[in-house]
């Protein structure tokens, strides 16, 4: 895998450009890791302007971006935001930028915004998961955080089957990519050789699984290994991250993102063949973490529950007799590998 750009969005939120009809703007997130997203502009053939993604919503974002546009035409110019996903940090800034220009806002059929308090669900879930009490009301408060954009966002096209977005002098093949979300897509611009991959793959951190608002997905391991492996076939592409930076090597990437979620399926596996009853807390105790679950913030306590729950519900689900259906097709999700496969497109 090789990093490609020449800024340092650590240092410097200055725009890049890619190429003559398309830029990145690196957009703060301040409560966080990572401490950007990265939003894509494209210029089409009349002039007009489209987004990839656009941040979390702050004031201080809002004036952020509206300068890095006001370089390329001006915020007006904005005629599509797409996102690759429902996330405040990939979806944030889209109504607003809606109000000012008119844009129409694209995300896809099954990461629509989700209705209601999630706070209750993640109280029983604490419950159901053996999560200390003292944690609980954490939890639910990062549940409802994370839930707060979404659903006062309302979306103007529902993606749902397309083959591909319409731009002036542009297609981008839509690729689905579940498995982060339940609707998470990536968009591929074969003329650019571009593939924009939002959270499904990234270059140094390995993006989480099943991280829907207010939705259950038992296969979402299984929807981002074979996301994974899909996204394997466009390895002559340059990546273009939600985070981080673009690189080349996305076949080799994948393979890494993977067996890291293999190698901890296998570990949540030991620990469930030692204790068949053993909780979703008492789990995530025995795996590796950057830090310890007892000075883990909520917003990351709860995506490493919910992962773990995860994996925990698939290795018992594993070990039924019977092969399981998911998406048309039979899966055992500690079982997958990552395939080489031909390149989908002609160079």
């Amino acid at each position: 895998m090789r990093p490609i750009g020449t800024v340092d969005f650590t240092t410097s939120l200055r725009t890049e450009r890619i190429d003559d009809e398309t830029w990145v703007l690196p957009v703060p997130i301040t409560h966080a890791q990572p401490k950007y997203t990265l939003s894509y502009v494209m210029r089409d053939a009349r002039g007009d302007l489209h987004l990839i993604d656009t941040g979390v919503d702050t004031p201080e974002n809002r004036q952020h971006l509206a300068g890095s546009l006001l370089a390329l035409g001006g915020i007006e110019k904005v005629r599509s935001i797409t996102a690759t996903h429902g996330h405040a940090d990939h979806l944030g800034l889209a109504g607003w930028v809606r109000e000012l220009s008119g844009a129409t806002i694209r995300l896809h059929l099954e990461d629509l915004p989700s209705k209601g308090d999630p706070g209750p669900r993640q109280q029983e879930l604490s419950r159901t998961w053996g999560v200390p009490v003292a944690r609980h009301q954490e939890l639910a408060d990062a549940a409802r955080i994370a839930d707060k954009q979404a659903t006062t966002l309302t979306v103007d096209h529902h993606i749902a089957n397309e083959a591909s977005l319409e731009i002036p002098g542009r297609s981008l093949t839509v690729v689905r990519t579940p498995g982060h979300t339940s609707g998470h897509i990536a968009l591929f611009d074969a003329t650019h050789e571009l593939l924009f991959t939002g959270d499904a793959l990234l270059p140094h951190i390995n993006p989480g699984f099943g991280l829907d608002a207010g939705v259950h997905n038992p296969f979402a391991l299984d929807d981002l290994l074979s996301s994974l492996r899909e996204l394997s076939a466009y390895d002559d592409a340059v990546a273009c991250p939600g985070h981080e930076y673009r690189f080349l090597g996305i076949a080799e990437r994948a393979q890494q993102i993977a067996l890291h979620h293999l190698k901890r399926n296998g570990l949540v596996r030991s620990a469930w063949q030692q204790d068949p009853a053993i909780d979703v807390w008492r789990v995530a105790e025995t795996l590796p973490w950057r830090v310890d679950l007892s000075s883990m913030p909520g917003g990351y306590l709860r995506s490493a529950l919910v992962q773990t729950a995860l994996h925990l519900e698939y290795v018992r689900m594993g070990n039924r007799a019977g092969s399981l259906q998911h998406r048309g097709r039979s899966t055992v999700p500690h079982d997958w590998v990552v395939a080489s496969n031909e390149p989908r497109y002609a160079k």
